[in-house]
């Protein structure tokens, strides 16, 4: 994206669809705290435990602040990211306007509540 961004004014991202990239580094400090409860426990509850970025934002938004942050280390001709609807965006894959997932069993049985992801973005 950055690459496009460089030559581009205006990037069109989808503000239709929600959802929360995740940090690869927030996902495996989760990992590591589930294994050292669930190691330490003698029951364990099971069911599919969802872990990602706490909060819910559009692509666009998300975009928006990829490149605000990209623009404290390089120089990009975006000036604007304009919002679009998912049917302006021409994909053969159907994506879900939701993809925010529910972290509620991992918060109710190990107490570990993401971090914000847009605190984990700039280090990303």
């Amino acid at each position: 994206m950055l690459r496009l961004g460089r030559e581009q004014e205006v990037v069109r991202v989808m503000a239709d669809q929600y959802g929360y990239p995740t940090y690869a580094a927030d996902i495996a400090d989760g990992i590591l705290a589930t294994e050292s409860q669930f190691r330490d426990r003698r029951k364990i509850t099971w069911g599919t435990y969802h872990y990602c970025g706490k909060g819910t934002t559009t692509w666009h938004r998300f975009a928006g602040l990829m490149f605000d942050l990209a623009k404290n280390y390089h120089s990009l001709a975006v000036k604007r990211v304009e919002p679009i609807a998912s049917a302006e965006y021409p994909t053969l894959a159907k994506r879900p306007t939701n993809s925010v997932l529910d972290c509620s069993l991992m918060r109710r049985t190990l107490g570990s509540i993401p971090s914000p992801g847009q605190k984990s973005l700039p280090l990303c």
